[in-house]
């Protein structure tokens, strides 16, 4: 018995030194236990390159205009390097991850701040623009130019502006996606709880979905299809046309006003719709099950 007993203190007593540890761990800086720091770094881009690739985990992503030749620049967080290099025409840039016990409680109690990937790119057309970051923000401006464009990020926001490129691929899971001035081919926007916005493009396809975010289109176009879909989240089409829309919610409300003539077929179990009646143009087909459809009279000629 007396054994018994024994064995249970130790038990207990290594579990409060282990406590002990784990609180120090967390109670004080570990930016300077770990001996985190930042390093600014820049490198120019080889010439020939027709692809980036770029595939982080905390790191903030920025294109800009680049007035010369293309270069990058890299904030970098010691206990999270960058590794960039060059696979046939693609320029690949990676985070790597200290596996060092230190690199461990380094990545899992440290304030991730200012780590950043800036990429000064000419007014030059990419065959691919691949980013992917998982906590990271990705900002793409000032005429951006590509075949194909693909953008993920799963908490980090996303903005893509005054851009042009082929097949475009966006999506995230908490984060919020903004498009302005964008033209594209077909687009494909996904997010689970974050808003969508699209101002001032045009695209030739539109897919859009979103779990619980809403999402706003405004003065923008589609030449072919729109199909949008969300769960519970709102739907609005502001100064919009396309050559067909198809919008499904659960409990979200549709409304807005739609800059061509459309024949409106919409329905909705308990909500309330009131749309435009008309005879001419593509079909407009809303589905809701609890939500309202509102639309008004249709502002042509913009």
């Amino acid at each position: 018995m007396k054994k018994i007993i024994m064995i249970s203190l130790i038990v207990a007593a290594s579990l409060l030194l282990v406590g002990g540890l784990i609180f120090l761990v967390l109670s004080l800086n570990a930016d300077s236990i770990f001996s985190v720091t930042l390093t600014e770094r820049t490198q120019d881009i080889p010439e020939g390159i027709t692809s980036i690739e770029v595939d982080t985990e905390v790191y903030d992503i920025e294109v800009v205009r680049a007035s010369d030749k293309p270069f990058l620049k890299v904030n970098e967080n010691s206990r999270r390097p960058v590794m960039i290099y060059t696979s046939g025409t693609s320029l690949v840039i990676e985070e790597m991850e200290d596996e060092s016990i230190a690199g461990f409680f380094a990545r899992a109690f440290s304030r991730i701040k200012d780590c950043r990937i800036t990429l000064y790119i000419p007014d030059t057309e990419f065959d691919l623009f691949d980013i992917s970051t998982e906590t990271g923000n990705i900002a793409i401006e000032d005429s951006f130019k590509a075949k194909k464009t693909e953008l993920e990020s799963e908490t980090g926001n996303i903005t893509l502006t005054g851009a042009s490129t082929g097949a475009l691929d966006i999506s995230t899971e908490t984060g919020n996606i903004l498009i302005d001035s964008v033209t594209a081919l077909a687009a494909e926007i996904e997010t689970d709880t974050g808003n969508i916005s699209l101002i001032d493009s045009s695209a030739e396809s539109l897919n859009a979905e979103s779990d619980t975010g809403n999402l706003s289109i405004s003065n923008s176009s589609v030449q072919k299809s729109t199909d949008i879909s969300t769960a519970t989240g709102n739907v609005t089409l502001n100064v919009f046309s396309s050559a067909g829309i198809t919008v499904e919610t659960d409990t979200g409300d549709v409304s807005g006003r739609l800059s061509c003539e459309m024949i409106f077929y919409a329905r909705s179990t308990t909500g309330k719709v009131s749309v435009p009646k008309s005879t001419s143009g593509g079909l407009c087909d809303i589905r809701s099950a609890t939500g309202d459809i509102t639309f008004e009279a249709p502002l042509l000629n913009q």
